[in-house]
């Protein structure tokens, strides 16, 4: 992709394919599982490289398209420090596929994500989501009440699974978005 900014400015992004949120015990893991790749990926541009202040990983897992669903990790980066960057990115993949995740990385990842999802249970616009959907996804109410359990329930070697099932290397999207004035 091209824009029109300043020659230095570049973003790359790299998409796995996932699933849909169908399944609420793996869907809370795989958000998981972004959460600690989003830090691992701080510790190693933001900090250990100075490549980028504040990359960031996701899950989005679809609840309208069967089997959709991705896993990605994005970085704003200097046009210079693309290769880099993908590498440090994949690096992240294979040490999640590789190995257990430290348990106290997977706590550092999971208390926010429990604190949000506690919050947002004590707001009106959580909950009216929830009401609007009652007749037609009966099922999204019970998630909701689970939800926390499964993200509380996880297991390091539960996260390298699905780090081995779905951050998979010849399956990855790269995009990179670089200035027209970066001379490529």
């Amino acid at each position: 992709m091209i824009h029109k900014g300043p020659a230095e400015q570049a973003e790359l992004r790299v998409y796995w394919p996932a699933r849909d949120d169908s399944d609420l015990g793996e869907a809370m893991r795989l958000n998981l599982l972004a959460r600690v790749m989003q830090l691992k990926l701080t510790e190693e541009l933001r900090e250990r490289l100075g490549e980028s202040y504040s990359p960031g990983a996701a899950a989005s897992l679809s609840d309208e398209f069967p089997g959709y669903g991705h896993l990605f990790a994005a970085s704003n980066v200097d046009f210079k420090d693309l290769a880099t960057t993908r590498a440090a990115i994949f690096a992240t993949a294979k040490e999640l596929r590789d190995k257990p995740v430290d348990a106290d990385l997977v706590d550092r990842a999971r208390k926010p994500l429990v604190e949000a999802m506690v919050k947002s249970r004590r707001e009106n616009s959580y909950w009216l989501n929830y009401v609007a959907e009652a007749a037609s996804h009966p099922d999204r109410l019970d998630r909701s009440r689970k939800g926390i359990d499964e993200v509380e329930a996880a297991t390091p070697a539960e996260l390298q699974a699905l780090a081995k099932r779905y951050l998979v290397d010849d399956k990855a999207l790269v995009i990179k978005a670089v200035s027209d004035k970066a001379g490529i």
